[in-house]
């Protein structure tokens, strides 16, 4: 399976997410500190959401519930999981903070969603598949600590990530690509592409430190 939707796989680059998606549907989501990429149908609906976490920056996450996309001829939206395709995908039952699902141990980044249907009692009903996740966000530390004492001293974004986040500072700027965050009267700014430092300022003499733009 390559955990792939229109083009965009987990672990593709935002350089290269941010080139293959609509701009109008991406936003900074300053809690998760992800871009988030939300698209829906004319009914409203959303049909696919993607995270794009700016730590690693790479895709991370894809939640799917476009009726015309499906990663294989036998699990397409709105099939009835059989023991079979359970055997088949080695599924197992799992109930997400926001879905029940099931996971597959022959594939472990992906994940049905589903609905019940037919509900007679809690013995008899039937499971439909309405969406897929490919979920890669348990590989890497989100709450990794600082990577230098001295926030000055920093030359990537994970250096300094983590009191950055905590402070609540961190902003992107889609159209100029680019991370921006404050901690102690200083404003660093990120390549959005790299996270390579590009400025240190002191916001209160306006004075760069460094700069590489």
């Amino acid at each position: 399976m390559d955990y792939e939707y229109k083009g965009i796989r987990l672990g593709d680059g935002v350089e290269k997410a941010l080139d293959k998606l609509e701009r109008k549907y991406i936003k900074f989501d300053k809690l998760l500190n992800d871009l988030t990429y939300s698209k829906k149908n004319e009914k409203d609906e959303e049909t696919v959401y993607i995270l794009i976490h700016i730590l690693v920056g790479r895709v991370v996450f894809i939640h799917i519930r476009d009726k015309e996309y499906y990663p294989a001829e036998d699990i397409k939206i709105g099939t009835i999981i059989t023991e079979e395709l359970k055997e088949k995908y080695e599924l197992y039952y799992d109930e997400d903070e926001y879905f029940d699902v099931y996971l597959s141990k022959k594939y472990p980044k992906f994940a049905l969603v589903l609905e019940i249907v037919d509900y007679v009692n809690y013995m008899n009903y039937k499971e439909r598949i309405c969406g897929y996740t490919f979920d890669d966000q348990d590989s890497f530390d989100h709450f990794h600590k600082d990577r230098v004492e001295n926030p000055l001293e920093s030359k990537k974004l994970e250096d300094v990530y983590h009191s950055l986040r905590m402070k609540g500072t961190i902003d992107v700027d889609i159209e100029k690509r680019e991370i921006i965050g404050e901690l102690n009267n200083y404003k660093f700014i990120f390549d959005l592409i790299t996270r390579d430092i590009k400025s240190i300022q002191n916001m209160e003499t306006g004075e760069f430190l460094r700069t590489s733009m």
